[in-house]
């Protein structure tokens, strides 16, 4: 059973979290027009014609948009766009996520209320895929028969949805998986579906633990290793490279990742 375990897809890089004190360094301008000009860095949401690029993995964005918000079948958008689907407990960063991959502010709105959205809210990119925003789990404000009513229209999209190319799930790096978290883990594994677990919020811990932290996680959720799990930072825009390779794989229908 040793041979099918799987170590970390990734080796701790210090140079990305050198400089978590303050802004991290930004080598390489990721807004840009479509002549070039850096210029557009200033104000990406304000500039006219421009595109947004990951220049590591060669991700071109130049107009993400808020598509629809739904809680049935009939409300989800009508075609055959790949859908990357985000779940975890509410305050986890799912909003901030999507607003970190695209480099914009306020695409998605996050909110300082947890358990505020109990809609799917579908974010369409560029016409190539949508990122697919649950509602967070785990809220204990919300009422008893509102749990049940969003739990059961999570269920009936993770389970008929046929545009699921993946599922990311987000986590509190700072924090063992709850029992909401483990349960959620085990519904993913009952939807076949692809997936990937994202240690969100990196940054808020010291640098040199953010690994054996990943592991230990690692082994509270999946004792035999065989997924993969990697930490992640919306805050300090860490690691959304080795992200974005994934994503791009499965968007382009290349196999798995």
């Amino acid at each position: 059973m040793s041979n099918n375990r799987k170590e970390l897809p990734i080796k701790f890089d210090p140079k990305k979290f050198s400089t978590l004190d303050g802004e991290p360094s930004d080598e390489s301008e990721q807004y840009r027009n479509y002549e070039g000009n850096p210029s557009a860095h200033d104000n990406p949401e304000k500039k006219e014609g421009m595109a947004i690029m990951n220049t590591s993995v060669n991700i071109l964005i130049r107009n993400p948009k808020f598509e629809i918000s739904a809680v049935n079948p009939k409300q989800y958008p009508k075609n055959d766009l790949p859908e990357i689907v985000l779940v975890g407990k509410s305050n986890v960063g799912k909003s901030s996520f999507i607003n970190t991959m695209i480099n914009r502010k306020k695409l998605a709105r996050t909110s300082s209320e947890p358990g505020k959205t109990r809609q799917i809210n579908f974010y369409n990119i560029d016409e190539k895929f949508y990122f697919v925003d649950l509602p967070g789990y785990g809220y204990s404000k919300m009422s008893k028969q509102e749990q049940e009513k969003v739990g059961s229209f999570i269920e009936q999209y993770l389970f008929n949805s046929k545009k699921i190319a993946l599922i990311i799930f987000l986590i509190d790096i700072r924090h063992s998986p709850t029992e909401n978290d483990k349960l959620m883990y085990n519904y993913i594994i009952s939807s076949k579906k692809p997936f990937l677990i994202l240690a969100n919020k990196a940054d808020k811990i010291a640098p040199t633990k953010v690994i054996p932290t990943c592991e230990s996680l690692q082994k509270e959720l999946n004792p035999l290793m065989d997924n993969i799990m990697l930490p992640f930072s919306s805050e300090k825009k860490i690691y959304s490279d080795d992200v974005w390779e994934i994503i791009e794989k499965v968007v382009n229908g290349d196999g798995p990742f």
